[in-house]
């Protein structure tokens, strides 16, 4: 993929995480499917959201499928992510998150 030879490269998330460097070359990521978690989305689109990227932009491509859960997941995971956010960010909502110790 960085020589240049292989043009697409499919993967899972899993698979293309941590450790993965073709960020020279990537152009374009399409989500096939939905992750639970806005820190997946994250991870796949950081791997051609870096430095050293030959194109100037990148483009994101999501498929969602009409009546099928893909939709529904999706504003999940942006509600998820909104949420985690104004935690991490200190924004002031009207929501209150409570945080519970779990005994050991």
């Amino acid at each position: 993929m960085r020589t240049g030879k292989i043009r697409v490269l499919v993967g899972s998330t899993e698979k293309m995480g941590t450790g993965m460097n073709v960020q020279t070359r990537v152009i374009a990521l399409h989500h096939l499917d939905a992750p639970w978690r806005p820190a997946d989305i994250t991870q796949r689109e950081g791997r051609m959201l870096r430095q050293g990227n030959r194109y100037p932009e990148a483009f994101v491509f999501t498929y969602i499928t009409d009546a099928s859960p893909d939709g529904f997941i999706w504003q999940k995971l942006e509600s998820k992510n909104a949420s985690i956010e104004q935690f991490m960010f200190g924004m002031e909502t009207q929501r209150e998150l409570e945080i519970q110790r779990i005994p050991r």
